[in-house]
C-alpha cells in the first residue's frame, strides 16, 4: 500500500456510468479490476452476462467454502491448530479450545491476531493478564510469550501477519477516531489474578514458531516472571461491540472501509452490524408508541372539541381507543424509565404519577364527553411527561452506550468562554 507513480489514465469507452457502483446500464453487471486491493487505480467493466456465471471451474483457483464449524477441539497448542490458507503474506488457522493451554506460546513468525469467535477465558502474556469474550479481537506483537486459560471452550480465527506486523488503518478525512477510538484498545493488567498465574510452580515449555517449525525451550520455572513493563508495544484488545462503522445509503462502500487492520499485503476487515438497527432497541419502540398514540388522541379530543355530529363522535371514539392503548404504553414506558435509574429518584417517580393521574382523568373526560376538560388534561399528561424525562435525564443531555463516563452533558456540551467571545 505504499505510495507509487500510476500510469495515468482517464478514460472510458461505449456505454458505462459515470460514478462506480451507481446507475449501471439498465441490464448489465459490474466487474472491477483494480491495484492494491481497493487502494490503487480500478477500471469497471459493464458486461450482458454476470461476470461470476461459470457452469464449471477448475484448477487452483477454484472458489471455495470452508465450513470451519465441523472441526473439533483440538490440542491446547496454537500450532497444532489445522491451517485453513496461507501465503507469503498470512497464514489463518481456526484453533477450538476446550481446556487451558499447557505450553507456552510465541510466534517468531510475525505479529498473531486471535479473533474469537466464541467463548471466554484470560490471556496470559508477558505484561499481564487480559480478560476476552466473544466478539474480542486479541493482539500479539511477534516474540510475546502467552497462554489461554478459557472459561467456556474457546473458538479462535488466528491471523499471521508473516515476517511483519499489523498496524491500524489511515482513517484519513474521517479523523484518528473514526471507527473505533484507540482509547479502547485494552492493555494487559499485572492484577492478582496474573500475580497467582506467576506463582504456579514446575517447568513450562515454550513453543517457538519460526519458519513454521517449532522449537521448544523448557524453563524449570514459569518464565511470566515480569514484575513490569513500559514502552509503546504491547498486546491489545478490542471488541466488535466497540466499532462504530461507516455507512452510507447512495454510495456502494468498499470492504475496504470496514478495515479494522492493516498489513503489508493485507488487510483485516470487520464487518460490524449497522448503528441504525441498533436505535431499534425494544424501549426506544416502546417510547415511539408512546409518543405516537399519546399525540394522537391529543388530536383526536381537539378534534371532537371543535367538530360537531358525526365527525365529533368519531373523533370521541377514536380518542377513547387510542387513549386505553397510550395509557398501556405510558405506564409500561415509565415504570421501565424508573427501573434504569441508578436508583429510585422521588421527583422523576412522582411525576411519573402525575401522569397516569392525568391521562386517566382526561380519559374519563372524554368518556363523559367534556372534551374541554379532556384537552386540559391530556395537555397536562404531555407536559409532564416531558418534564419527567428531562429531569430523569439531568444533567445528561445524550446517554453513551459505552458507559456513564461518556455521556453527553449540560457541562461538557456547553460553549466555553473563549467560544463565546467576537
Amino acid at each position: 500500500m505504499a505510495p507509487r507513480n500510476w500510469i495515468p489514465v482517464r478514460g472510458g469507452e461505449g456505454t458505462h456510468s459515470r460514478q462506480a457502483h451507481a446507475d449501471m446500464p439498465a441490464g448489465t453487471y459490474e466487474r472491477e479490476m483494480s491495484k492494491e486491493g481497493f487502494f490503487g487505480p480500478a477500471a469497471f467493466l459493464h458486461h450482458k452476462r454476470p461476470p461470476t456465471g461459470w457452469v464449471k471451474f477448475d484448477g487452483p483457483l477454484r472458489p471455495r467454502a470452508f465450513d470451519l464449524a465441523q472441526l473439533v477441539a483440538g490440542e491446547t497448542s496454537p500450532w497444532s491448530a489445522p491451517v485453513v490458507l496461507h501465503n507469503a503474506a498470512t497464514e489463518l488457522r481456526f484453533w477450538r479450545l476446550s481446556r487451558a493451554m499447557t505450553p507456552l506460546a510465541r510466534n517468531a513468525d510475525g505479529d498473531q491476531l486471535l479473533f474469537v469467535h466464541a467463548g471466554s477465558g484470560d490471556l496470559f502474556c508477558d505484561f499481564g493478564r487480559i480478560a476476552y469474550e466473544a466478539g474480542d479481537y486479541l493482539y500479539l506483537p511477534r516474540g510475546t510469550m502467552w497462554r489461554l486459560a478459557p472459561g467456556q471452550a474457546t473458538d479462535i480465527l488466528m491471523i499471521q501477519a508473516t515476517n511483519t506486523h499489523f498496524t491500524l488503518p489511515d482513517r484519513g478525512m474521517l479523523g484518528g477516531h473514526a471507527l473505533f477510538d484507540p482509547a479502547l484498545l485494552d492493555t494487559p493488567k499485572m492484577d492478582e489474578v496474573f500475580r497467582a498465574h506467576q506463582a504456579l510452580e514446575g517447568a513450562v515449555a515454550v513453543e517457538i514458531k519460526r519458519r513454521g517449525e517449532v522449537s521448544v525451550a523448557t524453563y524449570p520455572y514459569n518464565p511470566l516472571d515480569a514484575v513490569g513493563w513500559h514502552g509503546d508495544l504491547a498486546p491489545v484488545r478490542i471488541n466488535v461491540r466497540d466499532f462504530r462503522p461507516v455507512v452510507s445509503h447512495r454510495y456502494h462502500l468498499p470492504p475496504s472501509v470496514h478495515t479494522t487492520f492493516i498489513s503489508d499485503r493485507f488487510v483485516v476487515c470487520t464487518f460490524a452490524p449497522r448503528p441504525f438497527f441498533n436505535l431499534l432497541n425494544p424501549y426506544a419502540l416502546l417510547g415511539g408508541v408512546v409518543t405516537l398514540t399519546v399525540f394522537l388522541t391529543h388530536g383526536a379530543i381537539f378534534l371532537s372539541l371543535k367538530t360537531a355530529g358525526g365527525i365529533r363522535e368519531k373523533a370521541r371514539s377514536l380518542a377513547i381507543k387510542l387513549g386505553l392503548v397510550a395509557a398501556v404504553a405510558a405506564v409500561a414506558f415509565l415504570v421501565w424509565t424508573n427501573l434504569m435509574l441508578p436508583k429510585l429518584n422521588a421527583i422523576v417517580l412522582t411525576l411519573s404519577i402525575v401522569v397516569a393521574l392525568a391521562w386517566v382523568a382526561g380519559l374519563a373526560a372524554t368518556l363523559k364527553v367534556r372534551e374541554g376538560w379532556a384537552f386540559i388534561f391530556s395537555a397536562v399528561a404531555i407536559a409532564t411527561f416531558v418534564a419527567d424525562l428531562f429531569y430523569a435525564l439531568y444533567p445528561r443531555v445524550m446517554p453513551s452506550s459505552l458507559g456513564a463516563q461518556f455521556d453527553l452533558t449540560i457541562t461538557n456540551a456547553s460553549s466555553t468562554q473563549y467560544t463565546l467571545k467576537v
